[in-house]
């Protein structure tokens, strides 16, 4: 068998065994089922939820479902931190091959066919859908649902005897190769009954207990297990009178001279403008991960984010989530919802109405939100300032007195294109006026055949929001770091890197400024 094959269809079976099978209990991936699938039957006993013993942490409860649909039971794995059950994509049809007193589920899936990366001006293919095919080896024993995993040396051992029809992995290296039954035949479904409770073979790697009420177990797997401390540990003071006043009509002050500070980041994301702060490392502000700031230690590990939304609706995708705390910015004292995870305790503050939002998550070890309580310290006073600099703000663009060191400066644009940490990746610096609002984006082409590389994933990152004023000598920053896909390490090119700008009231383009550098495209 060929490279590219193999590892194109063991990967095809870990997209849809891992997420979905393999995390209760490592199976057998099968090309062929044949016409065993038919011979299965329904196990009463499976019918109903389950819930995994010994899981740490509440956030991380998994629980499988077994609900009857016509001839066979649709399956589903489902994890305690979200409320909503696995979708008809993500489950498995399942049936019972009963050989003897020995039991295995015969698991089915329908999914498309991997995509490949192809370049972002070309058509999009055709996705087939193809069946997934999974053999589990369990027992009911005690009201206790249990799932064994195969030794894979046992079985790649059957195989190469001819004992079974499969396929050995020929490259072990890769991690995800596991030995598969090609066709699940007579020769096959014997030597497992032979082997299926012998221990050099086959090990219990999940229990399960059954649950009665699912909902209300999925719904306690959400509740923070909450101690007499917890009310004072979690109790902020909602006060921000100027919040509720930029929310009233002034927002777009806010946004003018955030945009202005380097300090910050503004951009569109699903119809919302939203701003969060970038991070400052050596002596530089750069684009972080989603805004997230961290520190990692045993005396301190937390993990934050400060952003201002501008719309209707705050939380943005965290709505989902019960740990979300709303609050209106004249509330006073409130207590945050907690969130246990294997990474802390975590918490989510959304305070504002109207058209402004500002949203802060926190996570720590210990349950007192220190760092929630700083941050609305901070937003009071900054806010303050902002209201006091209104006229300043909607004159020149900005509060120079609440802008850090070197937020704008003086003289000619300017563009600087860096390599990031791997080949194919670039941050690029930029210092620009463009005279109105409106979006800041970068293009990136192939200097001798002019084609744009990456277009769209590169005009979804780098878009931004920017300061402007009518003085063309003020320089305002802008930051972004790209990816550019078209070619490999193995060679480069010159690129050219060209800072465009769209208007907001004409629709107009212009290109700010450009440069041209040697590139290569990023690999896996």
């Amino acid at each position: 068998m060929s490279r590219k094959p193999w590892i194109q269809r063991t990967s095809q079976f870990v997209v849809a065994a891992v997420v979905l099978c393999i995390a209760a209990g490592s199976c057998i991936p099968v090309d062929d089922l044949s016409g065993y699938w038919d011979k299965g039957i329904l196990d009463e006993e499976l019918a109903g939820a389950w819930k995994k013993q010994g899981v740490k942490f509440r956030s991380q409860d998994q629980y499988v479902s077994f609900e009857k649909v016509g001839t066979h039971y649709s399956c589903r794995f489902i994890r305690g931190d979200t409320a909503a059950l696995a979708t008809k994509e993500d489950t498995l049809q399942v049936r019972t091959l009963v050989v003897g007193p020995h039991r295995f589920l015969m698991y089915r899936q329908q999914m498309p066919e991997p995509k490949k990366r192809q370049a972002d001006d070309q058509p999009k293919s055709k996705v087939k859908p193809q069946i997934m095919c999974g053999l589990q080896h369990y027992d009911i024993r005690n009201n206790k649902l249990l799932l064994y995993e195969i030794n894979h040396d046992a079985l790649v051992e059957a195989i190469k005897k001819g004992e079974v029809n499969g396929t050995a992995p020929k490259l072990p290296e890769h991690g995800f190769d596991v030995p598969r039954i090609n066709k699940l035949d007579k020769k096959t479904v014997d030597w497992l009954a032979k082997t299926a409770r012998h221990p050099k073979h086959w090990k219990v790697t999940a229990r399960y207990d059954r649950v009665k009420n699912l909902k209300k177990a999925l719904k306690l797997s959400q509740t923070y297990p909450a101690t007499e401390e917890t009310p004072r540990n979690t109790l902020v003071n909602i006060q921000l009178p100027n919040l509720k006043y930029l929310a009233k009509g002034k927002a777009h002050i806010l946004r003018r001279h955030l945009q202005a500070s380097p300090e910050w980041r503004v951009f569109e994301e699903r119809g919302e403008t939203i701003c969060y702060r970038r991070t400052k490392k050596n002596g530089r502000w750069t684009v972080s991960l989603n805004g997230y700031r961290s520190q990692h230690s045993d005396d301190a590990s937390w993990q934050e984010r400060s952003l201002f939304r501008f719309s209707k609706q705050g939380g943005g995708a965290f709505r989902k989530f019960s740990f979300i705390k709303q609050a209106d910015p004249m509330d006073g004292k409130i207590n945050l919802n907690l969130k246990s995870s294997d990474q802390g305790i975590e918490s989510y503050l959304v305070v504002g109405k109207d058209d402004l939002w500002f949203e802060f998550f926190e996570q720590t070890k210990v349950e007192p939100r220190t760092r929630t309580r700083q941050a609305l310290k901070w937003l009071a006073g900054f806010l303050k300032g902002i209201r006091e600099e209104e006229t300043t703000i909607a004159n020149l663009g900005y509060a120079p007195g609440l802008m850090p060191e070197e937020g704008v400066k003086k003289g000619k644009p300017s563009i600087q294109i860096e390599d990031s940490f791997q080949p194919g990746n670039y941050n690029v610096y930029a210092r620009v006026n463009p005279a109105a609002d409106g979006l800041v984006y970068l293009k990136v082409s192939d200097a001798k055949t002019n084609k744009t590389l990456s277009r769209w994933s590169i005009y979804r990152h780098s878009s931004e929001r920017i300061g402007w004023s009518k003085d063309p000598n003020e320089l305002f920053f802008y930051n972004t770091d790209v990816t550019v896909y078209e070619g490999d390490w193995s060679h480069s090119y010159d690129a050219r890197f060209e800072l465009w700008f769209k208007a907001d009231k004409t629709g107009r383009q212009k290109k700010l400024i450009e440069k041209v550098r040697r590139i290569c495209g990023w690999q896996r």
